[in-house]
């Protein structure tokens, strides 16, 4: 019976670890699996585009474009940019009528998201966040600018993820979700004080 226990207790272990390093480890995973953690979309089909905005034809049609091209990224659907080094890969994923998240990937812990919305409010504060999302835990809320827009930033704690950095504003008819791993939320800022509204 103990051998039996143990070995139950070996195979369960040596799964979990498979499974982290596969689809979990933080450092190995890109921060599309970042989003689907946060988000707990589980099995839903996603549309991905990479590289330099131009249509996949094997991902079907991508109504997003953008240029990631001598060190900006340039999002002519939304309307805007920011400096981004070759180190990261530009992707989309479309979730419908849900919008899009806009993923950098860096290989790591360095890569942050962007999840866009559609979002008929002209803007966002802490008490409509906690509202619709009652069980996110906010932490550090403050209320900051970025290229003359106002916006909310905080800190956030997922299970799965641990530890986030949030900046969310709203753009014309649309919520802007940003989101990276707490401990490089300076490297994020960096990235954002070069954001641009074309």
């Amino acid at each position: 019976m103990r051998r039996i226990i143990l070995i139950l207790l070996v195979v369960i272990l040596s799964g979990a670890g498979i499974f982290y390093f596969s689809y979990g480890g933080r450092e190995n995973s890109g921060n599309f699996h970042f989003f689907a953690q946060v988000w707990n979309w589980g099995d839903t089909n996603y549309e991905i585009q990479k590289g330099d905005g131009n249509e996949d034809p094997d991902a079907g049609a991508q109504p997003t474009q953008f240029s990631h091209e001598q060190g900006r990224y340039i999002n002519t659907t939304y309307g805007f940019s920011f400096a981004l080094s070759s180190e990261y890969t530009a992707r989309i994923a479309s979730l419908g009528e849900d919008g899009e998240v806009l993923t950098f990937d860096a290989g790591g812990v360095k890569s942050f998201q962007i999840y866009v919305m559609p979002h008929d409010e002209p803007a966002i504060n802490e008490e409509r966040i906690r509202i619709d999302l009652p069980n996110l835990v906010m932490k550090h809320v403050r209320v900051g600018t970025l290229a003359d827009t106002e916006v909310l930033v905080f800190n956030s704690y997922d299970a799965s993820v641990g530890d986030a950095y949030e900046v969310w504003f709203v753009r014309g008819r649309y919520l802007f979700q940003i989101m990276t791993y707490a401990d490089t939320a300076e490297a994020l800022n960096e990235i954002l004080s070069t954001w641009k509204f074309e």
